[in-house]
């Protein structure tokens, strides 16, 4: 573990990454000091290594680049944040709308409506009417 060293691992995973050595498990261990640098553009190549991300480091990504207009959208959409997605949705909403259609937004929210409860569901159900579903 590199705790404090966060320089020194970035370096470790540059080279790791020109050398074609980096796989899930060395993304676990660089995100964190990846996302401490802001280092955007390496922290979502790390993440998307990542099969299973935590909710520690999905609270990295949405933390770092959830509100960049050039961040991936489909790697915010596909990890949208347990129990409250639709305080995570709201964010990217209109990229959405703008780059995919309203009929993408609420197919978004009719997949998240089906395990949604209590506020997160009321504000989906509102988002819904908003975009047309």
């Amino acid at each position: 573990m590199l705790i404090g060293q966060d320089e020194m691992c970035v370096e470790l995973w540059t080279v790791g990454t020109n050398g074609g050595n980096i796989g899930s498990i060395s993304a676990h261990v660089a995100l964190p000091a990846l996302f401490r640098l802001r280092n955007s553009d390496a922290f979502l190549w790390a993440f998307s290594l990542i099969q299973k991300p935590t909710s520690l480091e999905r609270d990295m990504l949405w933390q770092l680049v959830g509100t960049n207009n050039d961040a991936p959208l489909q790697v915010l959409i596909d990890n949208l944040r347990k129990p409250y997605e639709f305080d995570d949705l709201i964010v990217i909403v209109s990229r959405i709308a703008s780059t995919r259609g309203s009929s993408a937004v609420t197919d978004i929210i009719d997949a998240q409506l089906q395990t949604a409860k209590g506020r997160n569901k009321r504000g989906l159900q509102r988002l819904k009417k908003e975009y047309g579903g």
